[in-house]
């Protein structure tokens, strides 16, 4: 598993500095793997152990489409394409929340987490995320 996360983080890492660089040869290569990896990921984790983590599972598969689709910035059927893929994707992850209900628990043992908890831990991953992002 640290392996797979490991490897998965290289794959993210250089897809931000083709990002960085724009080099569209890169991008088109580490764009596929990083959205692939996103369902790989899911699947090693247990995705299809639960309701929930299948509507997430589905949602990311959706969501890779769109990734791949939305590289080619000359075609609208494709732009549309993508755009579709992602709107079907953001579908799964409102019936995995739907499914799962308001309680945010651990997945696999259903147990409720503090809603406390659960907003620092977004509101530190939402400053981290942007940090990354700007950098």
């Amino acid at each position: 598993m640290s392996m797979s996360l490991g490897l998965y983080g290289l794959v993210v890492l250089a897809l931000l500095l083709a990002e960085l660089r724009q080099d569209r040869r890169a991008q088109f290569f580490f764009k596929p793997l990083a959205a692939i990896g996103f369902v790989i990921l899911a699947l090693q984790f247990g995705a299809l152990e639960t309701v929930y983590g299948k509507y997430i599972l589905a949602g990311l598969i959706a969501c890779a489409a769109g990734d791949v689709l939305l590289l080619s910035r000359k075609s609208q059927k494709l732009f549309m394409s993508g755009m579709a893929a992602f709107a079907i994707g953001h579908l799964g992850y409102v019936f995995a929340f739907l499914e799962h209900g308001l309680m945010f628990g651990a997945i696999k043992n259903e147990k409720p987490i503090d809603h406390r908890s659960m907003c620092k831990y977004h509101f530190d991953y939402f400053w981290i995320m942007c940090i990354l992002l700007f950098l």
